[in-house]
C-alpha cells in the first residue's frame, strides 16, 4: 500500500468482547482472518494534554474496507464508550478516511475540519503513523478519524489480514 487510500477505508467498532464480536463478523460478513493485539499501550492528546490509554485491538479487510475492534482496557478510554444495546457485540464508533501525501497534509486535514466545527477529540503522532479523531457526532452521529501511516503505519496495514469476499446467487 502507498499511503492510505485518501477514500473512506475503516469501520471502527467498539466492543466488550473481541472474540465475539470477531465471532459475529465471522457468521455475519465471512471475516475470519484478524490481526489481534492486546494490551496495547497508546499514548494521545486529548484537549493539548498527553493521556495514555490500554486498549485490545483488532483489525481485518473485508474487499477494501478495513474493521477495526477497539476494546477499552484503561486508562483515557472515555471516548470509547459503548452505545446502543447492552447486548450487542459490537458499536460503530467511527468512520476512518485515508491522508495521502506528506505528514503535512494530515495537518491541514485536521486544522480544516477544526475551522469547520468539527473540534479534535484526540490525535496520536508516532512511527507507526498519525491518527485522529474528529467528533463530527453532531453532524454524523459518529466520531470522523483520520489516518496518515507513514512508512510503518503502511506496512502495518499491509500486514492486516485480507478477507476474500464471496457472493452467492439467490436462486
Amino acid at each position: 500500500m502507498t499511503g492510505f487510500d485518501p477514500a473512506f477505508v475503516q469501520l471502527g467498532y467498539v466492543t466488550a468482547d473481541i472474540d465475539a464480536a470477531i465471532d459475529h463478523f465471522t457468521r455475519s460478513a465471512g471475516v475470519s482472518q484478524w490481526l489481534r493485539w492486546s494490551d496495547v499501550a497508546v499514548e494521545k492528546e486529548i484537549d493539548g494534554a498527553v493521556a495514555r490509554s490500554v486498549l485490545d485491538l483488532a483489525f481485518a479487510w473485508r474487499g477494501s474496507t478495513m474493521l477495526e475492534l477497539i476494546r477499552p482496557v484503561s486508562g483515557a478510554v472515555d471516548i470509547y464508550s459503548l452505545r446502543g444495546a447492552e447486548d450487542a457485540p459490537v458499536t460503530l464508533h467511527h468512520i476512518g478516511h485515508g491522508v495521502p501525501g506528506a505528514e503535512a497534509e494530515f495537518e491541514a486535514r485536521l486544522e480544516a475540519m477544526a475551522a469547520a466545527g468539527h473540534p479534535i477529540a484526540l490525535v496520536t503522532r508516532g512511527e507507526m503513523g498519525n491518527y485522529a479523531l474528529l467528533d463530527t457526532r453532531a453532524t454524523t452521529g459518529l466520531y470522523t478519524e483520520y489516518l496518515w501511516g507513514g512508512p510503518r503505519g503502511d506496512a502495518l496495514f499491509d500486514s492486516v489480514p485480507r478477507n476474500e469476499i464471496f457472493y452467492q446467487a439467490i436462486a
